[in-house]
């Protein structure tokens, strides 16, 4: 198994298959996708992403960033 050890949360309303099928694409290391938190009133998801490498970090962070969703 792999060591996941860098972490970041992320709140969307964005489905996990959509954030799933990025990290698959995107990410060169293993990584992990769980869900942290909902607010079912009004459909916001909080989740938190592991990833091996600290790279894919970076990279989800940069295409993730409210300005460019």
């Amino acid at each position: 198994m792999s060591n996941l050890a860098y972490g970041v949360q992320y709140a969307t309303r964005d489905s996990a298959d959509s954030i799933e099928e990025w990290l698959s694409e995107h990410c060169a290391g293993d990584w992990d996708l769980r869900l942290a938190d909902i607010d079912e009133k009004n459909s916001r998801k909080k989740f938190a992403v592991y990833f091996e490498r600290e790279t894919d970090k970076a990279a989800f962070k940069a295409a993730f960033t409210p300005d460019k969703r």
